[in-house]
């Protein structure tokens, strides 16, 4: 996520400030912000069909909720980005000139409660695989 939202690429598909954006590059950030969508839900999707033993099951959920918040806020970051463009666009049609700026950040978090549930799970399971 950093290297396809970093300042340098961004900069690269929508121009320094006055300058015109690259819609190819641009359409190319997309897309591999949705690779990434796509990848964190196929991981989640395929995590959950693994067959484990009945012991691992709960090793096996706590493991696929590392997943949910950055696919919960790669999903909100592309509405955020939807309606800004939008309001952009509704701005230009109604003769506003720009520039126009949008400023839009996403963090990707594992939280500490999480993690310590994983850590117990898996403290719990390893005495079956020994």
């Amino acid at each position: 996520m950093t290297s396809i939202l970093s300042d340098t690429a961004q900069e690269r598909a929508f121009g320094k400030l006055g300058e015109p954006g690259d819609p190819v590059l641009i359409e190319h950030m997309a897309g591999r912000l949705i690779d990434l969508y796509a990848l964190l839900l196929g991981w989640a999707e395929e995590t959950r069909a693994l067959r484990v033993p009945d012991w691992a099951d709960r090793l096996k959920e706590v493991l696929t909720t590392y997943a949910a918040q950055p696919i919960e806020r790669t999903h909100d970051f592309v509405d955020e980005f939807i309606t800004n463009i939008e309001e952009v666009i509704s701005k230009l049609a109604a003769g506003q000139e720009g520039p126009h700026h949008i400023v839009m950040h996403i963090t990707f978090e594992v939280g500490d409660e999480l993690s310590r549930q994983f850590d117990e799970e898996l403290d719990r399971v390893r005495r079956y695989i020994q």
